[in-house]
């Protein structure tokens, strides 16, 4: 259900999550920036049927796929831009 990935934290002690489907091209490209940025993330498999009150909280417009969530904040557009800005000492 949940992996964590490789790295010394999410920066100042927030945490990462990232909400995806298996297969999905779009999530593939958030994991690799997050484990290229050396950051450590909790990943949350979403069923895609069944929709999850996680995903529809973190993404109720689009409902879609990957959320990362940083503190607790989602971010739906734009993840590697704003990694890049947010954690520019990593």
């Amino acid at each position: 259900m949940a992996a964590a990935g490789a790295g010394d934290g999410g920066g100042d002690g927030e945490q990462l999550t990232v909400l995806g489907a298996w297969g999905s091209p779009f999530l593939v490209r958030v994991r690799l920036a997050l484990n290229l940025k050396g950051l450590s993330y909790e990943y949350v498999e979403v069923d895609l049927a069944g929709k999850r009150e996680q995903l529809l909280a973190a993404n109720p417009v689009h409902r879609k796929i990957p959320v990362l969530l940083h503190a607790g904040k989602p971010v739906c557009e734009s993840m590697g831009l704003y990694l890049r800005r947010a954690f520019k000492k990593v």
